[in-house]
């Protein structure tokens, strides 16, 4: 039987969903503790997707998330992003092994869906084979995969809804790895479950035998007489700070990812060092460790930070994508080990931090002014920058694929206010609270009932920018029924005419207007996407088509027989086409695409032409065609031309030239054209073959 998907409605897309990675850092607050919500504040995400908005995209700058008031702590696993709120948890995200909550059927939730029976769950923990869930009791719920035991229960038997983990209460923080979850009590003990080789005991390990692992929580023996105050998971190893100021750490040591010193792997939790038999923190003399964090590297080996009371941060452990931060190249780190000020020499200056976390392959952190920084891998868009990425020492980084690696920490976007990041050992995503600089006056535009094919009058978004200019780079219309959302610059008529890029002045506003023509029934939706520079605002749109009840009474038609040859269209001039017999639904104003298939390689302009013939005996207005082109053509160009007035009998071309991405993926994509006039509007097709 089929699995069912939960698909986006216009009702669910506004609850948008974007939440991201447990935070394997310091306060271990892989059980983020509830933050306060600012009255004047968004939610913004961006990074791998899914995020909620039923289309499963990446998102490459911080990106508005409609719906999401009232988060308070966000975690994202490997294909799969948990979101608490005070009424439980959401997620969103794609898998087949459980790790969605939402029962052995369900595998996949392209919107921010309700996971049953989650209220009074405090903090959230997502990582590879698991998700846990703190209660405000202590206990913990689980869910997942479950290969090695990490989701409890049994061994290698899926959970499909969050269940208790048996043989652990009292705890405090949460943090998950790939194959493994940790857990900190309030008496200080760490807890460990699932894969053998992460559960910070040899001793634990030996007395296995041959099973893989464990679902039973058992704990983790930390050095005489000190105790956890926060734990970190990364990829297969895990952190714990001790109340003394030192750092212990166990598992796999791929990357040099222990800090001690050799890339061998060790099963018994002991400090970590400057490679002798001295603990390297507390630092003599120096700063103490404010918290630490894990990532998950490659399979070979994970990364491992302290973030320190002066602000600053020590790193060590796989370098490859430049996750540490060190300018130090892709040499692995076998030690703590601090920036290095000559090889950023002539890059901008590393601030102090407030808050570090470690992702999969990219780590963030987080100032007091509430500016966020990022660094390591940003292929599917992690750095947030949108821009091109500092390359030093990369060379994957160039104008045309701005998302490369780099150890450089740059800013993302213009952030401010920011005050907590989440992430996870596992994400490869990003989401927080901020106040954007350009704001919408409104958080979603609603049209009432509109009979189909018809216009609407015009509505206009607001959209403010609030602390700084902003510069407009794109205004554009996304979602399942984006053509059916018409933008307009002009209060009086359908012409779309902003130049790009377009600055707004601190304290000025832009009205962007939109009119609504349905091309079916039931509710349409979609979204309004404005691109400025290092921020997206995005406003859900929606309206509700209904059922063509007449229309004005058309010209009269030079034949009956003409009205039988004109194109069907959604809403054409109603009435009698004259005594030889009735019109056609759209009279004889046609439509055409000249070539069915137009061929093109990736990065080369394709040109599109259409015929638009005007049969009737009056005369057409000036309008505007406007084609919606699928993301996958990564394209740009005109996609909205005017079309001038057109006197009866006359014929047009219309061009429509878009520039094919670079990265395209080869193939055969739809074009759709739209052209309304008065009450009516025709829409046909022409394809793009992409070629190497």
């Amino acid at each position: 039987m089929q699995s069912p998907i939960i698909r986006p409605t216009a009702r669910s897309s506004r609850r948008l969903l974007r939440v991201a990675t447990a935070l394997s850092a310091a306060a271990a607050l892989a059980a983020t503790p509830a933050a306060a919500v600012a009255a004047d504040s968004q939610v913004v995400g961006w990074g791998a997707g899914p995020f909620g908005t039923g289309d499963g995209l990446n998102v490459t700058t911080p990106t508005q998330l409609s719906g999401l008031d009232d988060v308070t702590a966000v975690s994202a696993g490997v294909s799969r992003i948990l979101a608490l709120t005070p009424a439980g948890v959401l997620v969103s995200g794609n898998s087949g092994d459980g790790n969605l909550g939402l029962g052995s059927t369900t595998t996949q939730a392209l919107v921010p869906t309700a996971i049953p029976d989650t209220a009074g769950t405090t903090a959230v923990s997502a990582g590879a084979d698991a998700s846990l869930l703190l209660r405000a009791d202590g206990t913990v719920a689980a869910f997942g995969r479950n290969q090695f035991g990490a989701a409890g229960g049994t061994l290698n038997t899926r959970v499909y809804v969050p269940t208790t983990v048996a043989g652990i209460d009292h705890v405090s923080a949460l943090a998950s790895g790939r194959q493994f979850s940790l857990a900190l009590k309030d008496d200080g003990t760490v807890w460990a479950w699932g894969q053998k080789d992460v559960l910070g005991s040899a001793a634990t390990r030996t007395g296995l035998g041959s099973a893989t692992g464990t679902a039973t929580p058992v704990q983790v023996p930390l050095p005489s007489g000190t105790k956890a105050t926060a734990i970190a998971a990364g990829n297969a190893h895990g952190l714990a700070l001790l109340d003394d100021g030192s750092i212990v750490s166990w598992g796999n040591n791929g990357g040099g990812a222990l800090g001690n010193g050799t890339t061998t792997i060790r099963y018994d939790a002991a400090r970590v060092t400057d490679g002798t038999a001295t603990p390297y923190f507390p630092i003599a003399g120096g700063p103490t460790v404010k918290a630490i964090a894990a990532g998950g590297g490659l399979a070979a080996g994970g990364t491992s930070f302290a973030l320190l009371s002066d602000g600053t941060y020590r790193a060590w452990g796989k370098a490859t994508s430049g996750a540490l931060g060190l300018g130090g190249g892709t040499a692995n780190v076998l030690v703590p080990t601090a920036p290095n000020p000559g090889a950023l020499s002539g890059f901008p200056s590393i601030p102090a931090f407030t808050q570090l976390v470690a992702g999969l392959t990219t780590t963030y952190a987080l100032t007091a002014a509430g500016q966020v920084y990022a660094w390591g891998a940003g292929g599917s868009g992690q750095l947030g920058s949108g821009t091109y990425a500092y390359p030093f020492p990369y060379g994957s980084a160039t104008p045309d694929n701005p998302q490369g690696s780099t150890e450089i920490p740059q800013r993302v976007g213009k952030l401010l206010g920011v005050q907590w990041l989440t992430t996870g050992g596992q994400g490869a995503a990003q989401i927080l609270r901020t106040r954007l600089t350009l704001q919408p006056s409104q958080q979603t535009t609603s049209f009432f009932g509109q009979q189909v094919g018809t216009l609407s009058t015009l509505r206009q978004v607001r959209l403010d920018s609030v602390l700084a200019p902003s510069t407009i780079a794109k205004i554009r219309v996304v979602g399942p029924d984006a053509e059916d959302f018409l933008l307009s610059s002009s209060g009086d008529s359908n012409v779309f005419t902003y130049d790009f890029p377009l600055t707004i002045a601190a304290g000025s506003s832009l009205f962007v207007g939109l009119r609504f023509a349905p091309s079916a029934e039931g509710e349409r939706s979609a979204a309004l996407v404005v691109t400025s520079d290092g921020e997206t605002v995005r406003v859900p749109i929606d309206g509700f088509g209904l059922p063509l009840t007449g229309g004005p009474k058309g010209d009269p038609g030079d034949k009956g027989a003409k009205g039988d040859d004109g194109p069907a269209g959604p809403s054409g001039p109603a009435g009698p086409a004259g005594p030889a017999g009735p019109a056609g639904k759209n009279g004889v104003v046609t439509f055409v695409t000249k070539k069915a298939t137009t061929k093109v390689r990736r990065g080369r302009t394709a040109t599109l032409a259409f015929t638009l013939k005007n049969g009737t005996t009056g005369r057409l207005a000036r309008t505007t065609a406007t084609a919606t082109v699928p993301a996958a053509l990564k394209a740009t160009g005109h996609r909205t031309v005017l079309v001038n007035g057109l006197t009866a009998g006359a014929s047009r071309t219309v061009k429509v030239t878009l520039k094919v991405g670079k990265r395209a993926a080869p193939g055969t994509r739809t074009v759709k054209v739209r052209i309304p006039w008065g009450a009516t509007s025709i829409v046909t097709t022409a394809k793009v073959q992409v070629t190497r």
